[in-house]
């Protein structure tokens, strides 16, 4: 009797909810395959690495001396990073402002050259060795349709070229990124899925996108939850039209499937529609500069080619932050490295110019060596130590509380590609939360932070709806293409739903 009933529940839901489901599933469906389609088809960088550079001993001694004659008193951010004047002294001192620079040579500040930075990179990533002529360059604070908070940048700079495709590139110069990329194609295909996936469309009425969209995906819940039970309570007959078995059968291949992608995606939209998220970076407190001695010597200063240099604050001491190629770094005495710290991959391969290599990543250096800033001399502090600290300064929680660091340098599950940096260090800590932090010792950021309620919402989309935990089995690529196969077995099952419901 009880099997009767449900039989015929699950059968009136279903034809009741043949109509709404078949609009929610095409919508989402036909939107969810430009995703894979931007992935093969979108257009790709010339370079996939920053910008090399060889810095030398003197540069670093030149840092002192150009803040003091500008009268520089404290920054967020002190650096030298490559350029098309060679390398230069990059300051930030505003979260939200453009980086001022500076020339090593001549102390002399370069007016207005962020802006030009950015113009030099856009060309580095998009036009490699044929620059194309730049049609307009706009600074950009906030997020906005064309370049949304999953980018995690901020600020950064809009390049636009006078191509064909009208090319064009998002630019955070900090690190020398390529925040995104678009063109045309792109943009046509993002306007789609935003429209029909993600129904921005309605973001500006308070509360109307979740409410429509949580409507459409519990329909299309329902509707599959009555199909499943239609197949388990109805036994197939032999003479079934071909419709029907072909329908019953593609039910039970994407049944499953399609319930997943129903819930994650519920759950996803409930999740950041009405919570805080705390992810994204995070600059730290002013450096005090006053301490840094220009006429400090350096005289433990390795004689080997640096690629990167940074000014860092530790236990209100000013360090200089050295980091070496993987070939260099070998012949350098290490500072010292405690227990726990590195057990990660070490591959300094070559840059591979492919798709796979931008979601992988490539750690641009191994380890730092510091030296304090008033007395020149190498210091015992490392890259972990320092990550530790910064962990505590940010979450105000004693350094009793962290429960491990990992040096991370491929991106992965807590921490994509998304973000644009390795190498960071993950500094787990036992607070009420469950927080992960993600540090770049280069700088003292707090690139991501990733609680528990953020994390477990990231395992089921990255699992349940974006099929994350199948790249390491087969790659990106087949990855992809079976989500395609599905989905379109969904659009399938869909419409021979249809056919059978006009035929009765």
């Amino acid at each position: 009797m009880r099997k009767a009933y449900f039989r015929k529940a699950s059968f009136k839901w279903h034809r009741k909810l043949t109509w709404i489901g078949l609009f929610a599933v095409l919508m989402f469906a036909v939107s969810a395959l430009t995703h894979p389609l931007l992935s093969w088809t979108g257009p790709q960088a010339a370079n996939f690495r920053p910008p090399n550079t060889v810095i030398n001993a003197q540069q670093v001694r030149s840092i002192a001396t150009v803040l003091k004659r500008h009268n520089i008193q404290q920054a967020l951010v002190v650096k030298l990073v490559p350029s098309a004047r060679g390398v230069v002294l990059q300051v930030t001192d505003s979260a939200t402002a453009p980086r001022r620079y500076f020339d090593l040579a001549s102390g002399t500040e370069l007016p207005n050259y962020d802006q030009q930075h950015a113009a030099w990179l856009a060309q580095y990533y998009v036009a490699g060795d044929s620059p194309l002529a730049i049609k307009s360059i706009r600074f950009q604070t906030e997020f906005d349709s064309a370049y949304p908070w999953v980018n995690r940048l901020l600020p950064v700079y809009k390049v636009e070229f006078s191509d064909a495709a009208n090319s064009s590139a998002y630019i955070y110069t900090e690190i020398n990124a390529l925040a995104g990329m678009g063109n045309d194609y792109k943009t046509q295909l993002q306007a789609v899925f935003r429209n029909l996936h993600t129904w921005a469309w309605l973001d500006h009425v308070d509360g109307a996108r979740i409410i429509v969209m949580a409507l459409l995906l519990l329909s299309i819940f329902a509707l599959s939850a009555a199909g499943v039970g239609l197949l388990l309570m109805l036994r197939a007959r032999k003479n079934m039209p071909r419709k029907t078995k072909l329908h019953r059968f593609t039910g039970y291949v994407v049944a499953l499937p399609l319930l997943a992608f129903c819930v994650s995606g519920f759950w996803h939209l409930l999740h950041y529609g009405f919570n805080e998220t705390n992810r994204g970076l995070k600059l730290g407190e002013p450096m005090l500069l006053a301490s840094l001695n220009e006429n400090v010597s350096l005289a433990d200063l390795p004689d080997v080619p640096l690629n990167q240099v940074s000014v860092v604050s530790y236990n209100d001491q000013l360090y200089y932050r050295l980091g070496f190629p993987a070939m260099a770094r070998a012949n350098v005495k290490p500072a010292s490295v405690s227990s726990g710290g590195e057990h990660a991959h070490h591959d300094m391969s070559s840059d591979v110019a492919s798709r796979t290599a931008r979601f992988k990543g490539q750690p641009t250096e191994h380890a730092g060596l510091y030296f304090a800033a008033k007395t020149g001399q190498q210091s015992d502090l490392n890259d972990e130590q320092l990550a530790q600290a910064l962990a505590s300064q940010y979450l105000q929680l004693d350094n009793s509380q962290i429960t491990s660091s990992t040096l991370i340098t491929r991106f992965g599950l807590h921490y994509d590609f998304r973000n644009k940096r390795l190498p960071v260090w993950q500094i787990d800590v036992d607070s009420d939360v469950g927080d992960k932090v993600f540090i770049d010792p280069t700088t003292g950021m707090l690139v991501d932070r990733l609680v528990n309620k953020d994390r477990y919402e990231a395992y089921s989309f990255g699992f349940l709806h974006k099929w994350n935990f199948l790249t390491p089995l087969m790659g990106r690529f087949w990855r992809d293409m079976l989500v395609v196969v599905i989905l379109s077995l969904i659009i399938l099952l869909s419409l021979l739903g249809v056919a059978m419901r006009l035929k009765r």
